[in-house]
C-alpha cells in the first residue's frame, strides 16, 4: 500500500516532506511542528499503528490502527490517498469519525478519477461515516480520502479519524459447488 499525505484536494499534489512525532505519535506535516506556532503547520496527519486507543488531547481519543486528520486554518484540506499497486479490482472498507465531542462540523470525501464516491458532512463525536465498496483501478489509480471544513468554515475541532482497509477483491460473481444430496441413514441408538 503507497500512502501519501497532501494539504490539497484536487489540486497539485504535494506531499508532506516533515516526518516528526506528535502527541507521541508518528505524523506527516507541511512544516516542522518543533518550530513553528500552532497552527502554522496545519494540515497534519498522525497514524496509531498500535491495536490500543489512544488520548490525543482535548478528550479526543484515536482508535487502534488508524489515521488523524485534521484540515488546516486556510481551508486547506487533508488528504490520504491510495495508489493502487497493480490493475485489479479492490475492496475499500472504512469509516470517517469526528473526534471532538463538541463544536464539530468538518466534511469528508472519498474521490477517485474526480468522482465523488463519498461526500458529507460529520458533527460532532461520535458522528461516522462507515464506507464500503468494490472498485476496479487501473495501476497507478488513487483513491483520494480527505477532510475539510465543513459547513462552518472553521478548522478548529475538526479533527477526524480514517480507518481504512484495501484489499484485493475476488471476482463479484463466483460460482457455487453443490454437491449431490447423499442418503444419510442414522445410527441406531446407542451404537
Amino acid at each position: 500500500m503507497d500512502i501519501r499525505i497532501t494539504p490539497s484536494a484536487g489540486g497539485v499534489f504535494t506531499p508532506f516532506t516533515i516526518s516528526r512525532n506528535l502527541a507521541g505519535l508518528p505524523g506527516w506535516f507541511p512544516l516542522d511542528p518543533q518550530s513553528t506556532p500552532f497552527p502554522t503547520y496545519y494540515p497534519f496527519v498522525l497514524a496509531n499503528k498500535t491495536p490500543d486507543t489512544l488520548s490525543v488531547g482535548s478528550n479526543e481519543f484515536l482508535t487502534g490502527e488508524s489515521l488523524f486528520l485534521t484540515p488546516g486554518p486556510q481551508g486547506q484540506r487533508d488528504v490520504v490517498r491510495w495508489t493502487a499497486p497493480a490493475a485489479g479490482t479492490y475492496l475499500v472498507q472504512g469509516l470517517f469519525q469526528a473526534m471532538s465531542p463538541s463544536f464539530s462540523a468538518q466534511d469528508i470525501a472519498i474521490v477517485v478519477q474526480g468522482t465523488d464516491l463519498l461526500r458529507r458532512n460529520l458533527s460532532k463525536a461520535p458522528d461516522a461515516a462507515p464506507f464500503s465498496f468494490v472498485r476496479t483501478l487501473a495501476a497507478g489509480e488513487v483513491v483520494e480520502f480527505s477532510v475539510g471544513w465543513g459547513p462552518d468554515s472553521n478548522f478548529a475541532f475538526d479533527d477526524t479519524i480514517l480507518s481504512v482497509r484495501i484489499t484485493p477483491a475476488g471476482s463479484p460473481a463466483t460460482q457455487a459447488h453443490v454437491q449431490p444430496a447423499r442418503h444419510v441413514r442414522p445410527a441406531p441408538h446407542g451404537q
